[in-house]
């Protein structure tokens, strides 16, 4: 979860850094890199999701520990 947090910044960052320079040669207003940064992200985000549960659903899943057993006095 963590590695998701901070490679999210990092590439918010870097679009941001990206656009500005955009920005500045009047290639694009500043609302259009807005709408862009938010929707490169949010379509990351939705991947990677889509990526971590199908990694999930490969994955061995674990034995269920054994029942307690009735009258065996652990509460």
């Amino acid at each position: 979860m963590r590695d998701r947090v901070l490679l999210m910044a990092i590439m918010r960052h870097v679009l941001t850094a990206l656009g500005g320079g955009l920005v500045t040669q009047g290639l694009l207003s500043s609302d259009e890199l807005s709408q862009g940064i938010g929707s490169v992200v949010t379509l990351a985000g939705i991947l990677w999701s889509v990526i971590e549960k199908r990694q999930r659903a490969c994955l061995p899943r674990p034995p269920d520990p054994p029942a307690a057993q009735a009258g065996s006095g652990e509460r």
